[in-house]
């Protein structure tokens, strides 16, 4: 009996997890972060039309019928992708296979090389405080003023309160979704704002 485990990220946009097929098969499903996840014959699943499949749940078995798909998607309000996992079998899946050894998940830390600290003062216009780079493999803003900064990324220039916003002593660092090589604009609420800034590549 064939079985194939494969790994999705789910956010609030419908992905396709298992495809088509003429044969019937058997899905179980393994939630391996802190979230809920709903699960549908098409793209057209939401939230409020899915399955719920919750966190608290350590495996969920799904007869599937010949030629059927299942999409699934996270809740809209997912602070953060939904990692599960999916296997699939022809026929039903044994109790041996359904508790099979939990995969181990892992990233591996690339230590990063940071460039000289600077800083850059923002006023009520909104600046460049950071040029694009294209070797640029981290980023971390800290509002060190007593003001608020906002910040625009590429030709958009900031606007204050808008987008990314940075409230007294607030950080903003860059992470896997908001990552970008991009210029970084900048405006405060008041003159003289300090945003210090410390660049990684």
């Amino acid at each position: 009996m064939p079985v194939i485990t494969n790994h999705f990220n789910i956010n609030a946009i419908p992905q396709k997890i298992v495809n088509m097929d003429p044969e019937s098969r058997t899905v179980a499903f393994f939630i391996g972060s802190s979230g809920q996840i709903f699960i549908g014959p098409s793209n057209a699943v939401t939230p409020l039309v899915g399955f719920p499949i919750q966190t608290s749940t350590s495996i969920i078995s799904l007869p599937i019928p010949p030629d059927s798909e299942l999409w699934a998607v996270a809740a809209v309000q997912a602070i953060s992708p939904v990692n599960v996992f999916v296997t699939i079998s022809s026929g039903f899946l044994t109790d041996n296979e359904l508790r099979a050894t939990p995969l181990s998940i892992s990233k591996a830390i690339v230590p990063l090389t940071p460039e000289v600290p600077t800083s850059a003062t923002v006023s009520t216009t909104s600046i460049q405080v950071v040029p694009a780079n294209v070797n640029r493999t981290g980023l971390v803003l800290i509002n060190t003023s007593n003001g608020t900064i906002s910040i625009g990324i590429d030709s958009n220039a900031a606007v204050i309160n808008k987008g990314i916003t940075l409230n007294a002593n607030a950080i903003w660092e860059m992470d896997e979704w908001t990552f970008t090589t991009l210029a970084i604009n900048a405006i405060a609420s008041g003159s003289n704002k300090v945003l210090a800034i410390q660049e990684f590549s």
